[in-house]
């Protein structure tokens, strides 16, 4: 019941974040009860970036470092904000448990090819900014393929999503999945796709 209650509020809270009031949350009720509200956050990796003369960002895809990357960095004022709108409510504070996976499933062929680098180093890169991430933040951060047992089991794996979900083109993702906007989502990252894969790629 709890559980369901503090779910409720911090939902709400992201959706609106209008504060509510919560003082019938007293802690007696977690006598018998280990609840936890799990939040997971993939990010990229550490990809090259620059910045414009307006102070936008545009990742470049040049290199790959050891460090917080942009997406990493932006999890982390996120996360800051998330914890913020519930801080008046210890319950709820108590029960969230933060982790961060950093995509490490890109460590494709072709990507290793357009960086140069070997599988080894660009999982070293990984593992420099999980160390990086857990130090600046405090938050539990590992490889993304950890939560799959490595990154050959999560190949395997995506290979089954793929297949139970039908997901092998683009058009299968706007007939199956048409929730996700997916075309005006890929519109958007056109521009992002380009610098990443070339502009040959279809």
């Amino acid at each position: 019941m709890l559980g369901q209650i503090c779910r409720d509020i911090l939902s709400i809270r992201i959706d609106s974040e209008k504060l509510l009031s919560v003082s019938h949350l007293n802690n007696h009720y977690l006598e018998s009860e280990d609840i936890k509200i799990k939040i997971i956050a993939p990010v990229c990796t550490d990809h090259s970036f620059e910045i414009s003369a307006s102070g936008s960002y545009k990742y470049t895809f040049e290199s790959v470092g050891s460090c917080i990357g942009l997406a990493a960095s932006k999890a982390i004022k996120g996360l800051k904000h998330l914890k913020c709108m519930v801080e008046d409510c210890p319950t709820i504070v108590g029960m969230i448990q933060i982790k961060i996976l950093i995509g490490d499933f890109e460590a494709r062929q072709s990507n290793l090819k357009a960086l140069n680098l070997s599988l080894e180093e660009f999982i070293s890169c990984i593992d420099g900014s999980v160390d990086a991430f857990s130090k600046a933040s405090g938050y539990s951060c590992s490889r993304f393929t950890s939560v799959c047992g490595g990154l050959e089991k999560w190949k395997k794996m995506e290979k089954a999503l793929r297949l139970f979900h039908d997901l092998n083109n683009f058009e299968s993702l706007v007939e199956n999945h048409n929730e996700f906007d997916s075309a005006k989502r890929l519109i958007s990252r056109i521009p992002l796709y380009r610098r990443w894969f070339g502009e040959q790629k279809d």
